[in-house]
Parts: structure tokens; C-alpha cells; sequence
């Protein structure tokens, strides 16, 4: 049996999301960003500071966006990679424009290597809430959190992922 690697699934995801998407750009937000991760394991528990998110969130109807994320966090030669993909919706701000809150579900898989080993990608899911701040309407500023579960080596894992970045909208 031959492995994919973890490279070519994140970029299998992103293409896929990517060309998903409407023709146009309309309602389509990209983000990316700084994103440390906390992850525990039964007694255990790692915050690496050392991660990034990227998500792009294409529009289905008024305040409904399918979702595709793609997490990555790094600590002491521990390597820890999320591709999850869902649904987020959007919060009505009652006209205030340039606040636009939102929570999500997401599923997908996380691979996890570390002091010399690899695992075999294992099912992720979890949940996240998130807003964006647009001082103008196509740049925003992203803060996200996440919260994921995993299972893998026989153990469930559980993840906090908090995110700052940019989120751009082009065509809005």
C-alpha cells in the first residue's frame, strides 16, 4: 500500500475548496494567520506557539458558508496537521456592518508525527466561533478559536486552537 503524504492531502483540500467555489468571487472570504495550539492527551498537556490556520469559507445562501480549514502547530519536533472541512454561520450584528461573527462545525483528518514517528491520518472534528473586524470592507482582522478532537495511537487527543490574522473578501 502506498502513503500520501501530508503535503499533497492539504493540497488536494485547498484545490478542491478553491475551485468548489463559485465562478466569481462573490462571497468568498479568505484568512490566514499566527494560530498557537494547546493539544492534552489523557494527563498530558503542550501549548506550541509555533502554528498557522488558513480557511477559505465560500457563501451557500445569506449567513450559510462551506468551509475548508487547514491547521498546522509545531513544539520540540512535534509536527501536528488538521484538514477539516464544514459549515459556518454567520451572526447577524443588527446593521453593524463591519463586525461579522460566526461559529462553525468542522470534520476532517489530523495527522500528528513526532520523535521519529508518523501516524496514519486519524477523524478530527470539533467546533469554533470567530470574528471578523473589517475596517474596510475587503481587509479584516480574524481572531478565531477552535476546539478539536482526535483519535489516534490508540488515544483521543484534544486541541485549542486561538487564531489572529487577516481575512479578505474580494468581489464584496
Amino acid at each position: 500500500m502506498r502513503r500520501v503524504s501530508v503535503g499533497c492531502i492539504l493540497a488536494a483540500v485547498a484545490l478542491a475548496l478553491l475551485l468548489a467555489g463559485p465562478a466569481h468571487a462573490q462571497g468568498i472570504v479568505v484568512a490566514a494567520g499566527w494560530a498557537p495550539t494547546t493539544i492534552s492527551a489523557e494527563a498530558n498537556s503542550e501549548t506550541a506557539t509555533t502554528g498557522a490556520m488558513f480557511n477559505v469559507a465560500a457563501s451557500v445562501v445569506p449567513f450559510v458558508k462551506i468551509v475548508g480549514d487547514l491547521g498546522y502547530a509545531q513544539k520540540n519536533g512535534g509536527k501536528l496537521y488538521t484538514a477539516t472541512g464544514g459549515l459556518r454561520f454567520g451572526i447577524p450584528t443588527g446593521g453593524v456592518p463591519k463586525v461579522k461573527p460566526f461559529v462553525e462545525g468542522l470534520v476532517g483528518v489530523e495527522y500528528l508525527t513526532g520523535g521519529g514517528e508518523s501516524s496514519t491520518p486519524g477523524l478530527a472534528y470539533g467546533f469554533g466561533a470567530g470574528v471578523d473586524v473589517k475596517p474596510v470592507p475587503v481587509v479584516g482582522l480574524r481572531l478565531q478559536v477552535n476546539y478539536f478532537r482526535a483519535k489516534q495511537f490508540g488515544l483521543s487527543f484534544n486541541q485549542i486552537r486561538f487564531g489572529v490574522g487577516i481575512s479578505l473578501s474580494p468581489g464584496v
